[in-house]
């Protein structure tokens, strides 16, 4: 119940705790954004993808491109320690299966992938005609008044 003095940051902080805690508890689905973070950035003439994929193997691994939705798919190792006995597990044990919708063009035939030191990166330049360029700005001429 609403009073005139009830404090609407206690709503908002109670939403964004249910929003965390909804998070976690996805994070163990393939097709999550709760899985690992996608760091995504444009760099101008290309758009970068870095995501943490620590114990995977560049077998474990496939990037696909088609038309404009990129997709990430990894098998997160299962491997348990001789003599450990797992007690916490809180990375997701299953995979990762991520559709990331481009918002511009890209060119194919240049996307690259390369997996270094458990970070997942993904190169991919921008379509000729999606690169950003400048647009020369002429002057109009003068209407002669009659």
């Amino acid at each position: 119940m609403l009073s005139p003095f009830f404090d609407f940051t206690d709503r908002f902080n109670w939403m964004d705790s249910f929003e965390r805690d909804l998070g976690r508890l996805r994070a163990g689905r393939t097709n999550s954004p709760g899985g690992p973070p996608i760091y995504f950035r444009d760099a101008g003439s290309e758009l970068l993808f870095f995501v943490d994929l620590p114990g995977v193997t560049e077998q474990d691994v496939e990037v696909t491109l088609e038309g404009d939705v990129l997709t990430l798919k990894a098998q997160l190792p299962k491997k348990q320690r001789e003599g450990y006995r797992l007690v916490r597990a809180e990375r997701a044990a299953t995979g990762l299966h991520r559709q990331i919708e481009l918002p511009v063009r890209v060119d194919g035939a240049g996307v690259v992938a390369t997996l270094r030191d458990g970070v997942l990166e993904v190169r991919a330049p921008k379509a000729a005609d999606a690169a950003p360029r400048k647009i020369p700005v002429v002057g109009a001429k003068p209407v002669a008044s009659a």
